[in-house]
């Protein structure tokens, strides 16, 4: 392992002031601090060697200049210790900020109470042998009490926040539109870092909507995955062939294809192969999973289909449980990866008696509409045949807009969408 070699503050205060900095925490201690450190290491946190593999990471970034952010830190370290670091336990990928944020307050206060107890031993028995004054022993305590509380929590005064937030407003704006431009409008639009939902009932056109969705934003240059457990990839390639090249989704499916249809195939293929569009089709993912998949492939937005086939780390008799877990967890990698989540849910088939579902209807868990930026239900237009195919986007929610309808019309022969009026 690596002792303190004089480039990071012992203090630890550099590490602790951002939550994206992933230079941890110990690998700032001096030797002296390593008993201590190999004592605290539990079995859910990396092995000695892997830390030394990211300090030497954060050190080179270091001395480039560069922020050690978590994909930084990953680029600069070889495959094998890479894959050591994501797939360490159980697939569940280590090195997350929350992860090195706990490693970094639980060492920092090892660090500092073993050196502030020190620093008052040392200061007792120099004044009791008379070598300081009183005046010195309070000066040298309160400097030990300055050191040891550096780097702890650290509010903003309001010349602070607003010079920041003038900042912020000179910056492009990040939002990402869906190319349904009422739902933009009232909710602002897709924003890295949250959580929003697509809920109706079984078979009320969630995936073609996303899928949609997802195609739209792909052919504006950002990259998307889609995340289905539900469907294949033979089955989401139909309706992306079906929507994208005005081919009959029948005649895709029956492989009874006109001439005019197979003229338009290759066209269609050429098209749907410059999109940044990937597939992840495998069965009972993970939040773990998911989250490999989103570090493979950078997206700026996520489709999650759908939220119920989600598999939760730890079993739970409650499913609501399950799905504040599963929840709570998607939220946070929107945020570790500042990337976009969208998770396809289930909505209750009471709203049949009923009449237009409410937030109440959404299917497992409160965590949806709470963990969510915006909730968008899809629900049959009154007054109007349900395979008509008339819809309204009902936004339940919106954190950062406003609730609203938005009249929507699908044509599910050919899977595509669009907004009425």
């Amino acid at each position: 392992m690596h002792p303190h070699n004089g480039e990071y503050d012992p203090n630890l205060s550099p590490v602790l002031n951002s939550a994206q900095c992933l230079t941890v925490a110990l690998m700032a201690a001096p030797e002296m601090a390593w008993p201590i450190v190999r004592t605290t290491l539990t079995a859910q946190m990396l092995p000695l060697n892997l830390l030394g593999k990211i300090y030497d990471a954060c050190a080179t970034l270091d001395k480039a200049g560069q922020s050690p952010t978590v994909q930084a830190i990953l680029d600069a370290i070889a495959e094998p210790e890479k894959e050591q670091l994501i797939d360490w336990r159980f697939g569940v990928p280590c090195l997350t900020v929350e992860r090195v944020q706990d490693w970094a307050q639980t060492i920092r206060d090892h660090y500092t109470a073993q050196r502030f107890g020190a620093t008052l031993a040392e200061t007792a028995i120099s004044l009791q042998t008379n070598q300081i004054t009183v005046s010195e022993a309070v000066s040298v305590t309160q400097k030990a009490i300055e050191s040891t509380t550096a780097g702890g929590i650290k509010t903003l005064a309001a010349k602070d926040y607003t010079a920041n937030y003038l900042r912020y407003l000179e910056t492009p704006s990040t939002s990402i539109l869906t190319g349904i431009d009422t739902l933009d409008t009232y909710t602002g639009g897709l924003i890295p870092g949250d959580l929003n939902t697509i809920a109706g009932r079984p078979g009320g056109g969630k995936t073609d909507f996303a899928l949609w969705i997802a195609a739209y934003i792909a052919g504006c240059r950002n990259t998307v995955l889609y995340v289905s457990m539900e469907l294949s990839e033979t089955e989401i390639s139909e309706r992306l062939f079906a929507a994208q090249g005005m081919i009959n989704a029948r005649a895709l499916r029956d492989k009874s294809l006109s001439d005019s249809d197979k003229a338009k195939l290759g066209q269609t293929a050429h098209k749907l192969a410059q999109l940044p569009l990937h597939i992840l089709d495998t069965p009972a993912q993970t939040a773990a999973g998911i989250e490999k998949a989103i570090m493979q492939t950078r997206p700026q937005v996520v489709f999650v289909d759908n939220l119920d086939l989600v598999r939760p780390v730890q079993r739970n008799t409650l499913r609501n449980y399950e799905i504040e877990e599963i929840c709570h967890a998607l939220k946070s990698i929107a945020k570790r990866n500042n990337c976009c989540i969208v998770a396809l849910a289930q909505a209750a088939r009471r709203n049949d008696i009923i009449g237009k579902p409410t937030l109440a209807d959404l299917y497992g868990s409160s965590a949806i509409e709470h963990d969510s930026s915006f909730v968008l239900m899809l629900s049959p237009a009154a007054n109007n045949p349900e395979n008509s195919g008339s819809i309204d986007g009902l936004i339940l929610k919106a954190r950062r807009g406003r609730t609203g309808v938005v009249p929507l019309q699908a044509d599910f022969a050919y899977h595509r969408w669009r907004e009425v009026g």
